[in-house]
């Protein structure tokens, strides 16, 4: 009797290590997989974030590739604007105004243009000054007047002041320089009426002669230079 309780015991006692064992091992597989699920979780977080760093990363580098990029395509268009106007400025004086006017029709933008404008003329290689005595003599030796060169410089950019004094330092005989091409044009006989007498006077004025030399040299009397048409 006691022996049979003791076998019911016993094995009562072995179906609880069993029931005991089966669920620890189960409590344990779970923990087992809650934690494999966990650290896989954390893996793939940390996974996330690391991807998102290497891209972060990645465009940093891309942007600053570009930027280098275009600062050195910047620099080679500002050597190549240089270029182009120290070519220009080989052949014969330029103004910085045309100067600028062509750069700007070979497609260099503005500041490439004032940056090569401004090197050039700190090594002496343009000067408007120049290009103002250079344009006088030139048109001097066509046979235009004063007025008419003041009026070209003008369109230049040169002020009145610098474009008088490159006048004055040529020293021109404006008087003998209109007789000679007055008579270039009529010869040595004078005007045969007023109305021939206020032709020759106009085309004078077209040349840019002033009225008092063209009264001079015609004898007109209502000569009027207040009109700037020049041929």
């Amino acid at each position: 009797m006691t022996l049979r309780r003791s076998g019911r015991s016993l094995r009562g006692g072995r179906d609880d290590g069993r029931d005991g064992r089966s669920g620890s091992l189960r409590d344990g597989g779970e923990t087992s997989r809650r934690d494999s699920s966990g650290s896989r979780d954390r893996f793939h977080r940390g996974g996330i974030s690391e991807d998102t760093t290497d891209t972060a990363a990645g465009d940093a580098d891309e942007h600053a590739a570009a930027g280098a990029s275009e600062s050195a395509d910047s620099g080679d268009t500002a050597r190549q604007a240089y270029a182009k106007a120290l070519g220009l400025l080989s052949r014969r004086e330029h103004s910085q105004r045309e100067l600028r006017r062509k750069l700007d029709r070979k497609g260099f933008a503005a500041d490439e243009s004032a940056a090569a404008l401004e090197d050039l003329q700190r090594q002496s290689f343009q000067s408007d000054q120049r290009f103002a005595q250079m344009l006088v003599r030139s048109r001097v030796a066509q046979g235009q007047g004063p007025r008419r060169i003041l009026a070209e410089l003008r369109t230049h950019g040169i002020d009145d002041d610098d474009a008088r004094e490159a006048l004055e330092q040529e020293g021109t005989d404006w008087l003998a320089l209109a007789r000679r091409i007055h008579a270039r044009r009529y010869g040595q006989s004078a005007g045969r009426d007023p109305q021939e007498s206020r032709r020759r006077a106009a085309f004078l004025l077209r040349r840019g002669f002033d009225a008092a030399t063209v009264r001079a040299i015609t004898h007109a009397d209502d000569v009027d230079d207040s009109a700037e048409e020049f041929d």
